[in-house]
């Protein structure tokens, strides 16, 4: 069977997310109850065995996934769309190129058996994870946008509302956070943009109805060396600010998880640099004075032509 082409006017079509959104209640609870909403990975493997693969695993999620030629990416000379029965994407891989390895992008509520295979079967590093979780409760969005604007002003974070503000059924959105940085957390009225998109019929459950998305790209080699094993639950330890968030939006202590890095002075990369170009040099220099360190500093001090050594 020849994989069907999506219609329409070429453009992509949107991803899929037709997943159930997780239990909703009072944000205060023990637990976040959250799953990976996005995963964009490059994968060391071979693009036909890995799209294989994906296709298996889409069907077993209970898909029926079809294939079709996606538009031009740069620095690639393929682009696959895997799409769900009705056009719309699962994922996309983009291979060939300028890039030795596939990459593959996935968005929605597929993401997490996305997640699962790869962490199961392919080496690979990821370059975005995002993580979803809804609460609902009577003006929580309100008591969140309280509690984001405080720490805002206490870590000096960018609070960006975006969305129709001036009535109250158009849906609200908060990003805490720069775009430049890892980690973004965004914050919008869930129930209201259902209600817009598919036409439902506005409710009291609805209404109260809040998600929360984290966004993390790794940016520096502590963060991608730990990406492919973080679940989506602990992306609210990687800042201080979203452990913060975390204390006041839910009552739960966040474990702090690692990703930046010490910057290195100025003076701790000259002399690293320094070691590096003159190692040969200063190796000899250290066994002509048999080991003795004091001799081998006096020895560098002296050919610094300085005359009070």
């Amino acid at each position: 069977m020849q994989p069907e082409s999506p219609k329409g006017d070429g453009a992509r079509p949107p991803y899929s997310n037709r997943g159930v959104y997780p239990p909703t209640g009072d944000s205060r609870n023990n637990s976040y109850d959250g799953e990976f909403d996005a995963y964009c990975a490059t994968v060391y493997d071979q693009p036909d065995w890995l799209i294989r693969r994906l296709m298996i695993e889409f069907v077993a999620a209970g898909e029926k996934p079809t294939r079709a030629d996606g538009p031009p990416v740069r620095f690639y000379a393929g682009n696959e769309l895997i799409l769900d029965e009705f056009g719309k994407r699962l994922c996309s891989v983009r291979f060939g190129g300028a890039n030795a390895n596939p990459f593959v992008e996935c968005k929605g509520a597929i993401s997490p058996v996305i997640a699962k295979m790869l962490r199961g079967e392919f080496d690979h590093r990821p370059s975005r994870l995002d993580a979803a979780f809804a609460r609902s409760a009577p003006k929580l969005f309100d008591r969140y946008v309280r509690i984001t604007r405080k720490l805002a002003k206490v870590y000096g974070l960018r609070w960006e509302p975006k969305g129709d503000w001036a009535t109250t059924d158009a849906g609200r959105t908060i990003v805490l956070g720069s775009r430049y940085s890892q980690v973004i957390l965004r914050i919008y009225e869930k129930g209201l943009e259902l209600v817009a998109k598919q036409g439902l019929e506005l409710s009291d459950e609805l209404r109260q109805l809040v998600r929360m998305e984290i966004e993390f790209k790794p940016q520096n080699r502590t963060a991608r060396k730990r990406a492919p094993t973080i679940e989506a639950d602990e992306l609210w330890g990687l800042t201080e600010w979203l452990r913060d968030f975390s204390k006041q939006a839910f009552g739960i202590e966040a474990r702090k998880l690692k990703v930046t890095e010490r910057r290195e002075a100025d003076y701790e990369r000259a002399l690293r640099s320094m070691a590096r170009q003159y190692r040969a040099h200063l190796t000899r220099l250290l066994d002509e004075v048999g080991g003795d360190l004091d001799a081998f500093a006096l020895g560098i001090l002296k050919r610094t032509g300085d005359n009070k050594t």
